[in-house]
């Protein structure tokens, strides 16, 4: 019946509790089974340390293989950036905002945005003049709600002098021409 015992609980939980019973004087083994119990149980401890350092040694392999993605993914974004920055270059240089290729047309896309100026102080009077305007564009603590502002500023020149800066920013846009398929 402990052979039986013994046979069923070969994890390492069933070993340890095969070990607890015969502590607690619940079940008794011969010297032999016992032996091989112990022995069973040392070899599940030296596998899981097997185990657990594979395991580890995976993660670090990963962790050097994700960091090399991750610079590789950057470097590659950066070189976008710049191949798009130099495109915009030549174009407003040559003059061009639309170029004709085989497949695609290239075409110089402008947007503009406006933003608060940043050095402007928010005081009460601020406060009073914007949100007689358009209630609700300053916040009872005293910073600019940025859809607010950017409404008003599009409906009055004024307060787009005074509050807001434009930025200006060139894009290329590439699309593909009329009855081309995109193979």
């Amino acid at each position: 019946m402990e052979t039986q015992l013994i046979n069923e609980n070969r994890s390492l939980n069933g070993l340890l509790t095969v070990i607890s019973l015969v502590d607690e004087g619940m079940i008794e083994l011969p010297q032999s089974i016992l032996v091989e119990t112990i022995g069973s149980i040392k070899d599940k401890v030296d596998g899981i340390q097997e185990i657990l350092s594979r395991m580890k040694s995976e993660q670090e392999r990963l962790k050097i293989e994700a960091e090399h993605f991750t610079q590789r993914r950057r470097e590659l974004e950066n070189a976008e950036k710049r191949l798009k920055e130099y495109v915009v270059f030549c174009l407003e240089n040559g003059g061009s905002e639309k170029l004709q290729g085989n497949r695609y047309t290239l075409t110089l896309q402008k947007r503009e945005t406006l933003k608060a100026k940043p050095a402007i102080e928010i005081g009460s009077d601020v406060y009073m003049e914007l949100n007689m305007l358009r209630p609700g564009t300053v916040k009872r603590e005293y910073s600019f709600d940025a859809h607010q502002l950017k409404a008003l500023a599009l409906e009055n020149d004024d307060v787009k002098d005074k509050f807001c800066e434009i930025s200006k920013t060139s894009f290329p846009m590439f699309r593909v021409k009329k009855g081309l398929n995109n193979e």
